[in-house]
């Protein structure tokens, strides 16, 4: 009997891993992008029980600002009732996401990924761009994403895994944007875009950029996945060899 209970507990034992550092939790010990994407944060970061990982700033394709720089742009995150909310925000030194005057647009690509090392599984991808300082406006502000279900990359998405969102604001100081996701999954990879055109004369660009995952218990009664049935199928197909040759030598003796 031991033995059989060895033999199940890999097989039927949720799949997850194990994030190497918690992930700064407020503004006062937000980090870097570049200090998550390097070294023991490299495997991913926890915050509450999701894990944060694969974090990426790029620039866009419409860009003729600045090109984004991650050891300019802090992040945090903290596990918030049901759900995650993830911060961006560009109070590092550099000029990353400042928009100069003129007709000119800021275009960033950012990119993470979510997983949640519970049974929870994500069923909302909400964001928001501010941008500053207070006092201007003026521009346009376009914040969209994508995002894939169940896979570590957007490249190759499964048909019916994926999905996105746009909205767009004239003078406003800020932009938000929302996604219901279906179906369920407990792993996600996002990757957001923010547009941003000045066409004031003063400099101004991106404050914060904070992203909320929200997360729902699994349904009461969950359908296992094929893959599951042939664990399983493979767990009982052991016990039952083992269970053979305790009989076999039972009677031997």
């Amino acid at each position: 009997m031991k033995l059989s209970i060895l033999l199940l507990a890999p097989l039927l034992s949720a799949p997850g891993f194990a994030a190497t550092i918690l992930c700064p939790g407020s503004p006062a010990t937000a980090v870097t992008v570049s200090t998550l994407s390097t070294g023991d944060a490299s495997s991913g970061c926890a915050a509450g029980t999701t894990i944060l990982s694969n974090f990426t700033i790029t620039s866009g394709p419409e860009n003729n600002a600045p090109a984004p720089d991650p050891g300019d742009v802090t992040v945090y995150a903290f596990g918030a009732g049901s759900g995650v909310d993830i911060v961006f925000s560009a109070a590092g030194p550099g000029p990353t996401w400042v928009v100069p005057p003129g007709t000119t647009t800021l275009d960033s690509l950012i990119g993470f990924t979510a997983n949640s090392d519970t049974t929870n599984l994500f069923n909302m991808l909400d964001a928001a761009l501010y941008i500053g300082p207070d006092n201007q406006s003026g521009g346009e502000l376009t914040l969209s994403g994508n995002y894939c279900l169940g896979e570590t990359t957007l490249a190759g998405c499964p048909a019916g895994q994926s999905g996105g969102f746009t909205e767009t604001q004239n003078g406003e100081m800020i932009s938000t944007a929302s996604a219901s996701l279906v179906p369920l999954y407990n792993l996600i990879t996002v990757q957001l875009d923010i547009r941003i055109r000045n066409q004031t004369t003063q400099p101004f660009g991106l404050t914060e950029l904070p992203v909320d995952l929200g997360e729902v218990d699994p349904p009461a009664n969950p359908v296992p996945e094929p893959s599951l049935y042939g664990l399983i199928g493979i767990a009982l197909l052991l016990i039952g060899i083992v269970s053979g040759r305790g009989r076999r030598g039972a009677r031997a003796r």
